[in-house]
């Protein structure tokens, strides 16, 4: 009987261990279309926004053939919310880039200056799916659905990380709050190559 318990309790303590173990592990990202990090089981997540640069990370997986063509093609689509502080007289710049492995994929310059008693804000992104250009809006910058294609190198068998940095680059502006949003920032798998 004493056998029979040890037997049930190591059972027991097995199956929790993989349903934890399940829960920690990012998904594979296997099928054409756009998988969100929300499908990852990420949420939103906010930076700290203490220093000049901050990274927040992403852990996902791709298929043993993943690579980036010829059959298929991964683009970024990167959706988040930045706010910055006052801005003095003179003109700051933050870049917001997403990486993956390393490998810059998208990249939006925003321009923070002063107007009267105001702070505006500029930005520019572009890339070979989305080029957008804002300029004059307040303070709080939501960008939604910007795509791009992937780096070659960026695209790995197994294991790949998605990173989304913000960086001040001159000026006295600081980034107040920022956000990524997980139910519209994630990877597309695409048959449709770059060129076309």
């Amino acid at each position: 009987m004493k056998l029979y318990r040890y037997f049930i309790i190591l059972v027991l303590v097995q199956v929790i261990l993989l349903v934890q173990g399940c829960r920690s592990n990012p998904l594979m990202i296997d099928s054409s279309g756009l998988t969100t990090l929300a499908q990852l089981g990420y949420e939103n997540e906010a930076f700290p926004c203490q220093d000049q640069r901050e990274t927040i990370s992403f852990d996902y997986y791709l298929p043993a053939d993943g690579a980036q063509g010829p059959k298929y093609w991964y683009i970024i689509h990167l959706s988040f919310s930045i706010e910055f502080d006052q801005a003095s007289d003179e003109t700051s710049r933050c870049v917001v880039s997403a990486s993956t492995n390393g490998r810059c994929c998208s990249q939006v310059i925003l321009y923070i200056r002063r107007v009267d008693d105001s702070t505006i804000v500029d930005w520019s992104m572009g890339g070979l799916l989305d080029k957008a250009a804002n300029y004059g809006q307040e303070p709080k910058v939501d960008v939604i659905g910007y795509r791009n294609y992937l780096q070659v190198m960026g695209v790995v068998p197994g294991k790949n990380t998605l990173a989304v940095t913000h960086e001040m680059t001159n000026g006295s502006a600081r980034v107040k709050s920022m956000q990524v949003f997980s139910d519209k920032t994630g990877l597309e798998s695409t048959e449709i190559p770059p060129d076309e």
